[in-house]
C-alpha cells in the first residue's frame, strides 16, 4: 500500500527511507505514547508540575525527604518540606 503511494517525484530510495522512518515513529508512539500534562496541572506552577510527574507518572517516592531529593535536580532552589506539602495539597483535588 505504501509503495503504491510513490508518485515518482524525488528519489525512490529517499521515499523508502522516509516511509520507514514514519512507520518506526508510529510503532514507537503505539508502545510509548506522548505524555502531556493535563490542563489543570499546566495551570499550576513548575513545582506542582514536577511533583505530578514524579508522583503519578514515574510512581516515585511519596515521602517529603525523598521527594525533596528527587526534585532537587529539576527545581532550583530545592523546595523545602513546607513547600512540598503545600504543593501536594494543591495537587490532591486534581488527581482524585
Amino acid at each position: 500500500r505504501r509503495l503504491k503511494a510513490f508518485g515518482g517525484t524525488g528519489s525512490f530510495v529517499g521515499f523508502v527511507l522516509h516511509t520507514a522512518d514514519r512507520i518506526l515513529i508510529d510503532f514507537i508512539r503505539q508502545t510509548n505514547p506522548r505524555r502531556r500534562l493535563p490542563a489543570a496541572i499546566l495551570a499550576l506552577g513548575s513545582l506542582e508540575q514536577a511533583l505530578f510527574r514524579k508522583m503519578y507518572w514515574e510512581k516515585g517516592p511519596t515521602d517529603t525527604a525523598s521527594l525533596t531529593m528527587a526534585l532537587a535536580t529539576e527545581i532550583h532552589p530545592a523546595p523545602g518540606s513546607d513547600e512540598l506539602k503545600a504543593a501536594a495539597e494543591r495537587l490532591m483535588p486534581l488527581t482524585h
